[in-house]
């Protein structure tokens, strides 16, 4: 079997691609990463009680992982653990990178 490598947000896997497509998944990290360290992104950006308040690290996130071509869902915790694993079965994996820990 192929070995492959999996983005996890908590226990879910988010992107998958194979071992040789790694420059994938360093971009996607990466990107992500990126949205993660803004606190501007935290900010709501409506205020108003009439209308609904949004955070835009949520959908910058999102919008990044559905972007890179490997992504397996379309949304996930971005206030979970995210941690990038290699798997050369689909019972064995060894993590190979801790993006962010739980929390904020």
């Amino acid at each position: 079997m192929e070995t492959m490598l999996r983005l996890k947000s908590g226990r879910k896997v988010i992107a998958e691609c194979r071992a040789s497509e790694i420059d994938k998944m360093s971009a996607l990290v990466t990107s992500l990463k990126k949205v993660y360290v803004n606190d501007a992104a935290y900010e709501p950006t409506n205020t108003s009680y009439s209308e609904d308040v949004t955070i835009t690290a949520f959908e910058d996130m999102f919008s990044e992982l559905r972007k890179s071509g490997i992504a397996t869902r379309d949304k996930f915790d971005i206030f979970d653990s995210l941690s990038v694993w290699s798997h050369t079965s689909p019972r064995d994996g060894i993590k190979v990178h801790t993006a962010w820990k739980r929390g904020f």
